[in-house]
C-alpha cells in the first residue's frame, strides 16, 4: 500500500479532509489485521516421521489449499526431522480446512497432531525466550524439565519453583532458551502432550518479564 510522504524541510502534517482520514484510519487498521492474521494461517504438526520432510508434509497438506511456507524443523547434526514442523497457508480457511482434515491422521507411517501455532509476539511485557511451564507434577525437579525440553534448542537456565519447607515443586517451573525461536518450538511442541513421565497434563507459555515499577519512561526492566 502505497504511504503517504512529507516534503523534507517541512515539519507541519499535510491536510486531509475528515473522510481521506478516516479512509486511511480505516486502511491501516485493515493491514494490521491482515499482518495479525498470520496465527490463524499456521499449523504446527508434531508427530512427524524421521524422514518426512518439506516436499512431503507440503504436498500431503497442499490439498486443502495453496501454501505460504512450509517448514520441517530438522537436526543440525543428522539433517533428519526432529519429529515437527510448520505449513502457513494464504488464507485461515484453508489451514482451518486442513486442521480438521489432517489433525490424528498417519503421514510416512507416523501419527500426526495439528493445532495452530502460538506465534512470536511483540508484547513487550513478555520474554520471548523464556517459557512458564504450569501443570507440574509435586514430583517433577529440574532434570526433568531439562530432558523433556533440551530437544528444542539449547537451554541456558532451568527453574523448578519449589515449596520452601517441602523442597517439593510447587507445580510450576521456568525453561530459558539461549533464543526465540527454539522457545517458540518447545512452546508449540509441549503444548500438545503431557509429561510422560508425570503423567501430568502441562501448558507452556511465554514468561511475563519482570518489572519492579514505573520509571519516567514507563515500566522499568527488573531483569
Amino acid at each position: 500500500m502505497p504511504s503517504a510522504r512529507m516534503s523534507s524541510g517541512h515539519a507541519a502534517f499535510p491536510l486531509f479532509s475528515c473522510s481521506t482520514a478516516l479512509l486511511i484510519s480505516s486502511l491501516l487498521i485493515v493491514g494490521h489485521n491482515m499482518l495479525d492474521e498470520t496465527s490463524n494461517r499456521k499449523l504446527f504438526i508434531h508427530g512427524l516421521s524421521y524422514w518426512t520432510g518439506d516436499y512431503m508434509l507440503g504436498l500431503e497438506f497442499s490439498k486443502y489449499g495453496i501454501i505460504e511456507e512450509v517448514r520441517v524443523i530438522k537436526d543440525k547434526v543428522t539433517g533428519r526431522c526432529r519429529g515437527f514442523g510448520y505449513v502457513t497457508y494464504v488464507n485461515a480457511e484453508a489451514a482451518k480446512d486442513a486442521l480438521k482434515a489432517m489433525n490424528g491422521k498417519t503421514l510416512d507411517g507416523s501419527m500426526i497432531t495439528v493445532v495452530y501455532a502460538a506465534s512470536a509476539t511483540n508484547d513487550p511485557t513478555r520474554d520471548k525466550t523464556k517459557l512458564i511451564v504450569n501443570g507440574l507434577s509435586h514430583d517433577t525437579t529440574e532434570d526433568t524439565l531439562q530432558r523433556y525440553f533440551s530437544s528444542y534448542g539449547n537451554i541456558v537456565l532451568v527453574e523448578v519453583v519449589t515449596d520452601y519447607l517441602t523442597g517439593r515443586s510447587r507445580g510450576f517451573g521456568y525453561v530459558t532458551y539461549d533464543n526465540a525461536e527454539a522457545a517458540m518450538d518447545a512452546l508449540n511442541a509441549m503444548n500438545v502432550k503431557s509429561m510422560e513421565s508425570d503423567g501430568h497434563k502441562i501448558t507452556v507459555s511465554l514468561a511475563w518479564r519482570r518489572y519492579v515499577g514505573f520509571g519516567r519512561g514507563g515500566l522499568t526492566n527488573g531483569g
